[in-house]
C-alpha cells in the first residue's frame, strides 16, 4: 500500500513487448503474499515464458524484521493460482 509502482509496471509491458529473453520472479513472502496477490498478477502479467515463485530466506539482514518464507504447500497453491494465466509459472529454490 501507498508504494508507486508505475515504473515497474512499465518495464514489464516494454520486456513483454520487446525481443530479450527475460524472466520475471517474485520472492513470496508470508506477510507481505496472497493467494489473490497472484490472482491479480497472473491477469496483470498473463502469458510470459518465464516466471518464477521463489522461497523467501531470512539473510539476518532484513529492511523489517518479522518476515516469514511460506511452506512449501502454500506455495504450491500459490503456483497453481498463477499458472491459470501463466501456464509454465514454477517454484525456485523450494526444500
Amino acid at each position: 500500500p501507498g508504494c508507486d509502482v508505475e515504473a515497474v509496471a512499465q518495464s514489464a509491458s516494454l520486456l513483454m513487448k520487446g525481443s530479450v529473453a527475460f524472466e520475471f520472479r517474485t520472492t513470496v513472502v508470508h506477510e507481505l503474499h496472497s493467494l489473490s496477490d497472484f490472482e491479480s498478477i497472473g491477469i496483470w502479467l498473463e502469458g510470459p515464458e518465464s516466471y518464477f515463485l521463489q522461497a523467501f530466506r531470512d539473510s539476518g539482514d532484513l529492511i523489517r524484521p518479522g518476515l516469514t518464507g511460506c511452506s512449501k504447500a502454500e506455495m504450491e497453491r500459490m503456483l497453481r493460482v498463477l499458472q491459470k494465466r501463466i501456464p509454465r509459472a514454477s517454484l525456485r529454490g523450494i526444500d
